[in-house]
């Protein structure tokens, strides 16, 4: 007896999709929590997107701000180098601070915040959460 099963199978996609969406937007809702805001951009650049991949839908997240990476890991004395950071170019480091802008000869850097590894840490709990 033969059986088609391309109903079942298309259902299963249209499932692993929506929870595909669903795992996404939660990921995005708690790595935007997590992000310091200053200004927001860091938080609003953070998005989704789900493409069918070769075993099924793929969930890539990105966020937009280059400077997210420098907030997650920390810089200066407290990245990954783990030394101040100094002018290359030019005789004094300068950078917007709460108050105006700062200048100085060197800077300590910015603590890590993990906003993102974090975040990371959490997918298996995102999609129990989802799925569950």
């Amino acid at each position: 007896m033969n059986v088609d099963v391309s109903g079942v199978q298309d259902a299963l996609k249209v499932f692993a999709r929506e929870h595909a969406d669903a795992i996404g937007e939660e990921f995005v809702r708690r790595a935007r929590e997590r992000a310091p805001r200053r200004t927001g951009a860091l938080a609003d650049g953070v998005e989704y997107q789900v493409n069918d991949g070769p075993a099924g839908p793929q969930v890539t997240v990105t966020c937009a701000e280059d400077y997210g990476r420098y907030q997650d890991e920390g810089t200066g004395v407290y990245g990954p180098l783990g030394v101040p950071i100094v002018p290359v170019t030019a005789s004094v480091l300068a950078w917007d601070g709460q108050d105006g802008v700062v200048f100085a000869m060197s800077s300590r850097g910015s603590r890590p915040t993990h906003w993102w590894s974090d975040t990371i840490k959490e997918w298996a709990d995102i999609v129990r959460s989802v799925a569950g």
